[in-house]
């Protein structure tokens, strides 16, 4: 969210920073419109990293992989290409090809978190095999009974034998 704030405020003060480096308004105009589709674009890519990270994280991350990879060449290039190029929208065009791009993939990461895929992926406890304590691990774990036996002794009792 810090992401969408951040273009939300250079929108606010974006006359001010394109002054900065032109003073050609139709440049103020189009990195304007390039703002509006940014803010479109960076809930889609928030949403995308916190699902598609969830999902690496539980040991999926082959899927996120291939899907980022699929839909990247596979739609977001040639719809680059379309609006940009053949629609003559430029790079407003490249924007918005990226923008869907992040959301269709948050979308599909979600998907696949819902349908609960990924739980039979990744590496789970009970899968480790059990290796041999090592030299360190044998002798930590002798101390740590050496005192566990000092500190849990009973105290001896006195007797009470009058002879």
């Amino acid at each position: 969210m810090a992401r969408c704030f951040f273009v939300f405020t250079l929108l606010a003060f974006s006359d001010q920073l394109f002054a900065l480096f032109t003073e050609n308004v139709d440049i103020w105009a189009l990195g304007k419109l390039i703002l509006l589709v940014a803010i479109m674009g960076e809930f889609g890519r928030s949403f995308n990293l916190i699902v598609g990270s969830s999902l690496r994280a539980s040991g999926d991350a082959r899927y996120v992989s291939i899907v980022g990879f699929v839909l990247m060449w596979f739609i977001a290039l040639p719809l680059a290409w379309l609006l940009g190029l053949h629609y003559a929208y430029g790079l407003v065009g490249i924007w918005i090809a990226t923008s869907l791009d992040e959301c269709i993939r948050g979308i599909i990461a979600f998907k696949r978190w819902n349908s609960g895929k990924w739980r039979s992926k990744g590496v789970y406890a009970e899968e480790v095999p059990v290796h041999d304590p090592s030299l360190n691990e044998r002798v930590d774990c002798q101390e740590a009974n050496d005192c566990r036996n000092v500190f849990n002794q009973e105290p001896e009792k006195p007797t009470n034998d009058k002879s």
